[in-house]
């Protein structure tokens, strides 16, 4: 979005985010201190090696790459980001939206207590619960386009 905006292309009405990586560099509390509680996110090499091999010879520390480091205006789409409450990333999440905040982007985090890393794409209640959250928010922010989600 950082790079469409940057083009001077349309954004969309809304963003909704699940679990996602915004800091390539794993600097976030959460990383360390939550490394047992998050059955999804391998704390070891591995997890930094998939990170090497997307970024490349890349700076991972690039807004592109780890929109942390974003500058965001407050033109900026509303967005949500959904995760659980046992995400090795949580506090990623806790400051992407408090950077967008500061921005004064409509911007909210929404955290499912005992959930891990990615919990939406598993077939339970709350992930069903979660996504419903995304459709209705896509759908208030979609509304005064007449396009609604299905």
């Amino acid at each position: 979005m950082l790079q469409a905006e940057k083009e001077g292309l349309k954004l969309p009405a809304a963003i909704g985010l699940y679990s996602p990586l915004v800091d390539a560099t794993f600097t976030g509390d959460s990383f360390y201190t939550m490394r047992d509680r998050s059955p999804r996110i391998y704390l070891d090499d591995g997890l930094r090696s998939l990170m090497n091999l997307y970024v490349g010879k890349a700076d991972p520390k690039d807004p592109l790459i780890s929109v942390i480091n974003g500058i965001y205006q407050k033109t900026f789409p509303p967005t949500r980001v959904a995760t659980g409450g046992r995400d090795a990333l949580f506090s990623d999440y806790e400051r992407i939206v408090d950077h967008l905040k500061d921005a004064e982007v409509d911007s909210e985090l929404w955290s499912f207590p005992s959930m891990w890393h990615g919990f939406q794409q598993d077939d339970i209640k709350t992930a069903d619960k979660c996504s419903k959250r995304m459709a209705a928010f896509f759908n208030d922010s979609l509304r005064d386009n007449d396009c609604l989600v299905q």
